[in-house]
């Protein structure tokens, strides 16, 4: 039950998270500029991202690999517009 409930409420926080990393890159593109955005906290959510991801896939839990790998899309497609407008 407990790992149910931490299962969904993992996936609904996490897609909050990639909403909000979306709406970073719908911003940085329409204003053609990322100077407030911290590239190194980009990398850092990056790698966690990814870390998260190898780990919940090892267990076999793919339901969390899903999220956790949209991230790492995500954060990835939002360090390139970062770059890019830099």
């Amino acid at each position: 039950m407990l790992d149910a409930a931490l299962n969904y409420l993992t996936a609904i926080f996490s897609f909050l998270v990639l909403l909000g990393t979306i709406h970073q890159i719908h911003r940085i593109r329409n204003r053609k500029k990322s100077g407030d955005i911290s590239l190194v906290m980009c990398w850092i959510c990056f790698f966690s991202y990814i870390c998260w991801f190898l780990y919940v896939w090892r267990l076999n839990n793919y339901y969390l690999a899903f999220t956790q790998g949209g991230g790492v899309i995500t954060v990835g497609s939002l360090i390139y517009h970062v770059i890019k407008y830099r």
